[in-house]
This record gives C-alpha cells, sequence and structure tokens, in this order.
C-alpha cells in the first residue's frame, strides 16, 4: 500500500512538473562557433597553441561554410604559422580566401606563408601568379614580391591591380596598404 501511495505521490509530481521536463533546447551552432573561436583567441594570446588549434577546429567544424568561418580558417592558419607549420596553413589561408576572396589581410598571411616555407616556393607561387590572367592573382604576385624584398615590383604589380579592378571591395585596402609602404 506504501509503495502505491508513493507511485501515486511520485507520478503526482513528475506530471505537475513535466513541462519543466520537456523544455526544448536549440543549439545555435553559428553563435556556438563564435564562441569557440573567441576562446581559441584567448588561447592563442596567452601562447597555449595546441588548445587554440582545437577551438578554431571546432569553430570550423560548427559553421564550416559561411563567411565567418573564413575567420576562423584565418586564426588557425596563423596558430599553425606560429608553431612552424607552413603547410598547414596554406591550406587554411586558402580556405579563407575562398569563403572571403575580398578580404587583403588572408591573402598577405598566405603570402607570408610562402616565404616562411622557403625561397623556392616563394618563386614557384610567385610564377603561377604571375602567369595567371586572373587579375586577383596580380594582387598575389605584388603581395609576393613584397614578401621577396622587392618592394619597388611589388607597389608595381598591387597598383596594376588597383588601375585593372578599381570597384572592388578589396582595392580600397590594398590602396590603404600601398600608403603604408612608402
Amino acid at each position: 500500500m506504501k509503495l502505491f501511495k508513493f507511485l501515486t505521490v511520485l507520478t503526482f509530481f513528475f506530471t505537475l512538473n513535466f513541462p519543466a521536463f520537456c523544455e526544448i533546447y536549440e543549439i545555435d551552432a553559428a553563435k556556438n562557433s563564435i564562441n569557440h573561436n573567441n576562446i581559441g583567441m584567448n588561447y592563442f594570446n596567452e601562447g597555449y597553441y595546441y588548445g587554440a588549434i582545437q577551438e578554431f577546429k571546432i569553430a570550423i567544424s560548427l559553421n564550416p561554410q559561411s563567411q565567418a568561418s573564413a575567420a576562423y580558417y584565418d586564426n588557425l592558419g596563423k596558430t599553425y604559422l606560429v608553431i612552424g607549420y607552413p603547410v598547414l596553413a596554406e591550406d587554411c589561408f586558402l580556405n579563407a580566401i575562398k569563403f572571403n576572396p575580398m578580404n587583403l589581410s588572408y591573402k598577405q598571411h598566405l603570402a607570408e606563408t610562402y616565404r616562411k616555407m622557403g625561397k623556392s616556393m616563394l618563386n614557384k607561387k610567385l610564377a603561377y601568379f604571375l602567369n595567371s590572367k586572373k587579375s586577383q592573382d596580380a594582387l598575389m604576385a605584388g603581395l609576393i614580391y613584397i614578401e621577396k624584398g622587392d618592394i619597388k615590383a611589388g607597389v608595381t604589380k598591387l597598383d596594376e591591380f588597383c588601375i585593372n579592378e578599381p570597384n572592388l571591395i578589396i582595392t580600397e585596402g590594398v590602396r590603404a596598404y600601398l600608403k603604408t609602404l612608402q
């Protein structure tokens, strides 16, 4: 009998509180990706690079196909550069550029990566971008010239890009960058 009363009270309790147990929680992957990216940046700034890498990877996995993921790839690439893995960084910067091709800093990071991969890689990539017919590749060629230390050739290529593409969003950033070189 006591068991019956106990079960009745227990059933009554759960019946009254059932809505509390059935709350619907939605997981906002985009918001969570921002949080993981911010944690990764904190780790990066503290020099805890392994933790930063893991957080950036989580951020990317939560929001893999957006312009925001370009920033996450960029942060991951910068972390790989700091710890001496330019080959892994290259892939990250290429992904960042894929999701946001009008961001100058991503392209600058890619050019820096090629420099850190060695002189032969820098020359190989420069030859590739110089032979390309795409206007954005003139921009990359200019940035690579600058990474090689040939400021004059770099400025010339960047000016060429600005003349050929005056209406692109990135062009204003290139012009501002050129002012810092003079």
